[in-house]
């Protein structure tokens, strides 16, 4: 019996968790010797021989499907030219296509399944791929061409196939990220620019442990209480309203948990070894917060933007480095807010792409994205009135403000857990939450509908001194024809 069955038998977790936990794990002490390699050759050569070993020991041979689209990666790179056929974009989408390959194959073979694949890894490395071709591409570009962080990112003379394969396997990350370009790790591994000199990281790392340990301690011992299948139960259709926000709020909060404590654990080595370094503030003290995957804080926002901010960083970095600021000009997104809100669309059909194809991703990021445009409208209409100062000024104001925005998100982020329609439509009929499923009843609307009015009534002021895009008006449509409420009998 191997030590990996034996854990699982004694503490229950699945073996390719465990091996996961593992895997993060190791790369805590190693960080700390890392952080004293001082040659750059050895540094690459035994980052790469972990990452390689690392990545063996949690996905198998599913390690073949990575070093193929990272040759056809490079390959493509190598071929880009400004006029050219291939480009940044040609790749980017070869590469989601690559995903959404495994993506396709995983729902045909574990249809909602959560065990741990190879698509975990692909969905990572997807950003490093992409974000490699376009950083090549910038090294092409005149610099006035390129806003500032792409001046600082781009990569003017393409890697030996040695240097990007240690970028690809790097270590830290190759289990489940955070993500970070290329220009990251080769400063980092030549303790360049702020690197080159790194304080001592044991603090931020028994801090980011900790972190790990509370979540950790969430998951496993008061989720089990709220599980996602309770919310479908007749238990939960039958309880009040008050209860029902309280329970669904409670299951996503707790759901949450387990990638919070992953994240925190991917990021411990990256700790360690000084990766998550990125100099020190006006008062002197060291900042951490270069690479990072999560900020708890998002917990206690009201604003839908800095709630998306927070959850899952590194990847919200990619999306707007490599999606959002790809579709226009950095001059076209700040003189037009249609193009800016085209760019915001087009983005969030892109991280439901990366994410996969189950139907519910798509409703939770369309309903997520709604709530965005929404947020931006009620924010230039406080620019302008003060009808909105009570939510700021008044602390029980406050308090409805958070839970409000707290329970919609949440209502969403059950949908998204839920993964098939038939679900999300148990769900919300069951919390009368209109969405645009099933018509309500005037009687049953709740406080995500009591929202969702008020800012239609604040999409009407709005709209009255706006010129706003097509698209919008679509959705204006869309909110006007679900506020017509109809009795069902």
């Amino acid at each position: 019996m191997s030590l990996i069955h034996t854990l699982h038998l004694s503490i229950g977790l699945p073996e390719d968790q465990i091996r996961m936990i593992i895997g993060l794990l190791s790369t805590v002490p190693l960080g700390f010797i890392y952080k004293q390699i001082p040659n750059p050759f050895l540094r690459q050569i035994i980052g790469l021989i972990l990452g390689i070993f690392f990545t063996l020991f949690v996905y198998g041979y599913g390690i073949i499907n990575v070093l193929v689209q990272s040759v056809i990666v490079y390959e493509l790179t190598k071929r880009i030219k400004l006029k050219g056929p291939i480009n940044a974009k040609v790749i980017f989408i070869q590469t989601m296509l690559y995903v959404s390959a495994h993506h396709i194959y995983r729902q045909i073979t574990d249809y909602g399944g959560w065990s741990l694949d190879i698509t975990t890894i692909l969905m990572i490395n997807c950003a490093k791929w992409t974000s490699f071709a376009y950083c090549y591409q910038d090294g092409l570009k005149n610099d006035e061409d390129l806003i500032q962080d792409q001046k600082e990112r781009k990569i003017t003379k393409l890697p030996s196939y040695f240097d990007y394969f240690t970028y690809i396997f790097f270590f830290f990350g190759c289990l489940a990220g955070p993500v970070y370009d290329y220009y990251d790790y080769d400063i980092f591994v030549n303790r360049k620019a702020v690197y080159s000199s790194i304080p001592n990281t044991i603090k931020e790392t028994f801090r980011l442990f900790m972190f790990a340990l509370i979540y950790s301690a969430l998951y496993i011992f008061l989720l089990p209480k709220f599980d996602l299948e309770s919310v479908l139960s007749d238990q939960f259709k039958d309880s009040n309203i008050l209860i029902k926000i309280i329970w669904f709020n409670a299951t996503i909060t707790l759901m949450r948990a387990k990638y919070v404590a992953g994240w925190f654990f991917s990021e411990i080595g990256f700790a360690a070894a000084g990766f998550t370094y990125n100099g020190t503030d006006k008062d002197g003290s060291p900042q951490w917060l270069r690479i990072r995957q999560i900020d708890p804080i998002l917990d206690f926002k009201t604003n839908p933007q800095d709630k998306i901010k927070y959850w899952n960083i590194a990847i919200q970095q990619w999306l707007r480095r490599y999606v959002y600021n790809r579709f226009f000009t950095q001059k076209e997104l700040e003189a037009s807010p249609s193009k800016r809100s085209r760019a915001s669309l087009y983005t969030f059909i892109v991280s439901g792409f990366w994410h996969g194809f189950y139907p519910a991703y798509y409703l939770s990021f369309f309903q997520w994205g709604l709530v965005d445009q929404i947020n931006k409208y009620q924010y230039k209409l406080q620019q302008n009135s003060k009808i909105l100062s009570i939510f700021d000024s008044n602390k029980l104001m406050q308090f409805v403000k958070f839970f409000a925005v707290n329970s919609i998100f949440n209502a969403y982020g059950i949908g998204f857990q839920l993964l098939n329609i038939s679900d999300n439509i148990k769900f919300y009929q069951s919390i009368q939450q209109y969405s645009f499923i099933d018509q309500f009843h005037p009687k049953h609307i709740d406080v995500c509908n009591i929202f969702v009015l008020f800012c239609h009534r604040v999409w009407i002021k709005v709209k009255e001194k706006m010129n706003i895009h097509i698209l919008y008006r679509y959705m204006y449509k869309f909110l006007k024809i679900n506020f017509v409420c109809q009795d069902k009998q």
